[in-house]
């Protein structure tokens, strides 16, 4: 939100339409939220921290675009490289959380959006996350406004390669709102 003040912006106006000034967010003020949930998907996609899941095996001989890979054959899911392919998400490098959104502006699901895992065995704790980040998120944004100090640089938004993708160090402000 510091390097996109006009989505921080949007996000609270929406808030404040709908759950308004006095009490917290909820989750089941979640559909009610598109845009906020919007938002969160993609940060998700264009902040992902981890890039490769966790591995995999074939149990019996796989045929898949012309390559054959025989029973027990140990497979790795490029997470990173599908949320940032852009023959599925337009212009990848750039931050769109309009992109989660339908012509009629209600949030839609895009498949190759696997922040979580692929296939049959995705993260156990998925639903969990998802709640608990659309709380965590946006209490966070109900209660404060987040700017860079003055004095501040510009924001890498560059992963830091590790065992996982972590942001590199900054300086923020909140500020109650």
């Amino acid at each position: 939100m510091l390097k996109y003040p006009d989505v921080q912006k949007r996000v609270q106006e929406e808030m404040d339409s709908v759950v308004g000034r006095e009490r917290l967010p909820k989750l089941s003020d979640k559909p009610n939220l598109p845009y906020t949930e919007a938002v969160i998907h993609e940060t998700q996609r264009f902040g992902s921290i981890v890039f490769i899941a966790a591995p995999r095996f074939t149990r019996s001989e796989v045929k898949f675009r012309g390559y054959t890979f025989p029973k027990g054959t140990h497979i790795l899911s490029n997470l990173y490289s599908v949320t940032r392919d852009p023959s599925i998400f337009d212009e990848p490098d750039v931050f769109k959380p309009e992109r989660f959104l339908d012509g009629d502006g209600r949030v839609k699901k895009i498949p190759e959006q696997i922040v979580f895992g692929a296939g049959k065995r995705v993260c156990l704790g998925e639903q969990l996350a998802r709640m608990e980040l659309f709380i965590f998120y946006t209490h966070l944004m109900h209660r404060f406004s987040f700017k860079k100090p003055t004095d501040a640089g510009s924001l890498n938004t560059q992963p830091k390669l590790g065992g996982v993708l972590t942001p590199f160090p900054y300086d923020i402000c909140a500020i109650a709102r």
